[in-house]
């Protein structure tokens, strides 16, 4: 399997690619470990390739140890969206693209600027 990570400013893409394998899902869990924990994720399963459950299983482990609203995946083909839904993964959103994902994303981002009242405004008012 091989991983692009990308980052900007919001989240972090992951473009994940190939076939599954124990030793490059210990790596992508460090990566996770050192440099993306805390941050918003979204795994593009695009390219990635289901061989069964070999390693399919740490994967899975994997995204359950992230915050589920830190958690977007797109892209994913059918028997990967079976297996998490068998597995009960929680995930703050599915998309189709990984642009789909990026809009999604920013606009929440927004909408939570917008519904954030400033303190002043609050002290003010209920002076």
């Amino acid at each position: 399997m091989k991983a692009n990570i990308f980052k900007n400013h919001h989240y972090v893409l992951v473009n994940l690619s190939g076939f599954i394998n124990y030793e490059s899902i210990d790596e992508l869990k460090k990566i996770y470990q050192n440099q993306l924990k805390g941050q918003k994720v979204v795994f593009n399963l695009e390219g990635l390739k289901f061989v069964g459950s070999s390693g399919v299983t740490d994967f899975v482990s994997l995204l359950k140890n992230i915050e589920p609203n830190d958690l977007h995946i797109c892209s994913a083909q059918p028997e990967f969206c079976k297996l998490f839904e068998s597995q009960s993964l929680q995930v703050s959103s599915f998309h189709q693209t990984s642009l789909e994902a990026h809009n999604h994303i920013e606009s929440m981002r927004h909408i939570d600027e917008q519904m954030s009242i400033p303190r002043d405004f609050i002290e003010n008012k209920s002076s």
